[in-house]
């Protein structure tokens, strides 16, 4: 069949023999030529299966070795219980944009992140709620995410005319890189997450700039990216679209510049919906607003410097000190083959590759710029796209840049290249001499034999084929190598089973609370799983909580209650604090929370023995003593969080309805001067008040309502809606019927064509 690559032969006797659609395929692949992008067909068929095997094979490795490799850190302890949490709301019927037991992490709308829009994120949550081994799920999970982005590698390389084996070699390659497999396939999910869907809505936005095709898989791809909800990926997203503006700029294709805006605009949309409420709740939340570099996972030079070493020890500052045990930012050992590429041959293969060239330098600059631009830390998640960027970078050269008849004086400087990489390894680490000899001999032995063999047979597959297998051997030794180090990054230990979760704590059945630090607990050597949990495993135990796991927090509530804006762990002196009259109302916290079970865990300020000696107050008794805390429990329940728990005195308040998004109540005896009423809910951006108004928050994040003094007999209702509401859904709407009239646009189009 005629491609672009190999034009069809002239002659009336070919044409009248080949039928009518080949002769339009043929036609459309020479002008996709032109334009910069290359169409598949059915050759790709064999390349896809064999990068979805290479994926599937190398990263289902890791769990030979570590089975809860993708479940720990800030997965197990954050995603997952989100997970499971959204799950069982959506069953309920709920869209729970708002939680009010979970206080400062109850905020779901605001933190973004919990993909409240992403039909995917549902369908992960819906299986959270009935897959009763947490481990496997995330491995489930992080597995299709990998051979996702691992496929969407090969139609984005493919795209630029490579050669298939050669676009296998990225695909394989992109999934495997340090930061993608050992971080983010591991603790990281929204990150590893948003990167997989990039490549798909990169193929897309060029096929739509040029070819007015790919609209229904590129918006459904950039619509996903965007509602997961985390902005690491929208960033990448902007940063794609400004490399792609400039390349269609700087070609003068004004057409396909306008199809490039036209195809943003509804991830633009979407975004609105997705970021706005969380900027409007930004100045109460503990994000920041400075910019900063303390140099914490900030990528160097030297990072990149060794990311041609399998056994890279990168200069990357973070929890682990300044050499992490990991090579974090490895890419591929095959990299400096870009050396080798040709002069003459690459002013023709630059202009093609302008826009991922003007990406990466934009990634490049956040990924090397300063550790905290306001609320966004850790330049060095902008890895993954560094590495799938050059990755499809290389393969473009390898296959059309480099004049594999002229390498041979060229392979001393591989070795060079090559050789320096595992020096500054070794440099970084002495201990690691061993390590480094071997891994820079293996590497350079390949290099130069690859290149020995690509110069005899420039065109042979089995040369592109045995890359390939030195790229999957290569891969699996360092896999093998590094994933027991991986396995322990931040926290593990996580009970593998969903039951273990369950029933860990006696309690009333209401609000509760736990004073302490379990992970504190933990590094002092005691197992905790069976008596406390932490983060947002607390919502795999059905008990309404306020420790739960939040990157956000209401920034008033978590200081006055000593509570860390992460995975919720307190001051020894909150039990001190809870029972403190408020000195405002006289009353105290535990009452105005509506709280009914407080956990004691033993903690830096306080022993068991202390804990134990501790006489509840009045009303509340000791329900349970065990190894590491003792739990109060109330006599009787309070109501539900969320409603009245004090109002000025004289008044009567009696609640007619009480839901998460809305409380009303009548009103009786309210005195000359007005009245006030205090609800055991932060006082979040959003709230309004029929038949009163909102006040100033008691103690600078409870809700208040200021009643008028002619309001008795009268009914208030408090609601809440996310600040900038109507223009968020009209900006979900605009996003949906602009998502369709490009897909219409490009249907019409096509079926123009044939």
């Amino acid at each position: 069949m005629p491609t672009s690559s190999t034009p069809a032969r002239s002659g009336s006797s070919r044409a009248s023999r080949t039928p009518a659609a080949l002769r339009t395929r043929a036609v459309s692949g020479r002008s996709s030529a032109v334009a910069g992008v290359q169409e598949l067909g059915r050759r790709d068929l064999v390349p896809v299966l064999l990068t979805a095997v290479l994926v599937m094979g190398l990263t289902l490795l890791p769990l030979l070795w570590s089975r809860t490799f993708y479940f720990i850190d800030d997965t197990a302890g954050g995603a997952y219980g989100q997970w499971y949490e959204l799950g069982q709301e959506l069953r309920a019927g709920h869209w729970p944009m708002l939680s009010l037991d979970a206080w400062m992490a109850g905020n779901h709308i605001a933190e973004g992140q919990w993909g409240l829009y992403n039909p995917v994120v549902w369908l992960i949550s819906l299986a959270a709620t009935v897959v009763p081994h947490p481990p496997v799920l995330a491995a489930i999970v992080k597995l299709a995410f990998l051979l996702l982005a691992g496929i969407g590698t090969y139609f984005l390389t493919r795209s630029y005319g490579v050669r298939p084996g050669y676009a296998v070699l990225a695909a394989m390659s992109a999934p495997v890189a340090g930061w993608t497999l050992y971080l983010d396939a591991t603790a990281w999910v929204t990150n590893l997450e948003v990167w997989a869907y990039f490549p798909w809505v990169m193929w897309s936005a060029r096929r739509f700039m040029y070819r007015s095709r790919g609209a229904v898989i590129g918006l459904a791809a950039g619509l996903l990216l965007v509602t997961v909800g985390y902005i690491q990926g929208t960033l990448m997203l902007i940063a794609m679209f400004l490399g792609l503006g400039v390349e269609a700029l700087v070609r003068r294709q004004w057409g396909a510049f306008g199809r490039l805006i036209a195809f943003g605009v509804p991830m633009g949309l979407m975004a609105v919906t997705v970021y706005l409420p969380g900027l409007l709740t930004s100045d109460v939340t503990v994000r920041e607003d400075t910019v900063k570099n303390t140099g914490t996972m900030t990528l160097t030079l030297n990072g990149l410097a060794v990311s041609t070493a399998p056994s890279g020890r990168a200069d990357l500052t973070g929890w682990w000190g300044r050499y992490p045990n990991v090579p974090y930012t490895y890419i591929a050992w095959f990299l400096p083959l870009l050396l080798l590429a040709s002069g003459r041959r690459m002013a023709a293969v630059v202009p093609r590759l302008l826009g991922a060239f003007v990406t990466l330098g934009i990634v490049m600059a956040l990924a090397i710029g300063p550790s905290d631009l306001g609320p966004l830390r850790f330049p060095i998640r902008s890895m993954p796209w560094i590495a799938l960027l050059l990755l499809v970078i290389t393969a473009v050269v390898l296959s059309r840049g480099v004049d594999w008849t002229r390498v041979r004086r060229k392979l001393p400087l591989l070795v060079v290249a090559t050789l320096l990489s595992f020096w500054l390894s070794y440099s970084a680490v002495l201990a690691t001499w061993k390590v480094q000899i071997f891994w820079g001999v293996l590497c350079a032995v390949m290099l130069v034999g690859f290149g020995v063999l690509a110069s005899r047979f420039p065109r042979s597959r089995w040369v592109v084929l045995a890359l390939i297998g030195a790229t999957a051997f290569t891969s699996a030794l360092q896999i093998r190598a590094y994933v027991p180090e991986a396995s322990h990054f931040g926290t593990g230990g996580f009970p593998t089973a969903l039951e273990d979760y369950q029933g860990v704590v006696t309690t009333s059945g209401g609000e509760m609370v736990t004073v302490g630090d379990p992970q504190w607990l933990q590094e002092e050597g005691e197992d905790t799983w069976g008596e406390t949990l932490w983060g947002s495993t607390w919502y795999l135990s059905g008990v309404p909580t306020m420790n739960a796991y939040s990157p956000t927090g209401y920034d008033a509530f978590n200081a006055d209650q000593c509570q860390s804006p992460y995975y919720g762990a307190t001051c020894g002196d909150l039990i001190n604090r809870l029972f403190a009259p408020d000195e405002t109302t006289g009353a105290v916290r535990a009452d105005l929370f509506s709280l009914d079970t407080i956990q004691i865990l033993e903690n830096q300020e306080m022993s068991l023995a202390r804990i134990e000696r501790l006489e509840p107050p009045a009303g509340w008794s000791v329900a349970d003593r065990d190894s590491i805390s003792v739990t109060w429990v109330r006599d009787e329940t309070t109501a539900p969080v969320g409603g009245p728990t004090w109002w000025t005195p004289g008044m009567d308040v009696e609640v007619l309805s009480q839901s998460t998004n809305e409380v009303t109540m009548r009103v009786d005896g309210v005195p000359a001067e007005g009245g006030r009423i205090v609800l055991s809910r932060l006082d979040w951006p959003g709230y309004r008040v029929s038949g009163g108004e909102v006040g100033k928050p008691l103690r600078d994040y409870l809700l208040t309502v200021d009643v008028p003094a002619d309001s008795s007999g009268s009914v208030v209702t408090v609601t809440f809606r996310p600040p900038g509401w109507e223009i968020e859904m009209g900006a979900l709407a605009l996003s949906l019927l602009s998502s369709l009239a490009l897909v219409a646009l490009s249907v019409r189009k096509r079926g123009r064509r044939v």
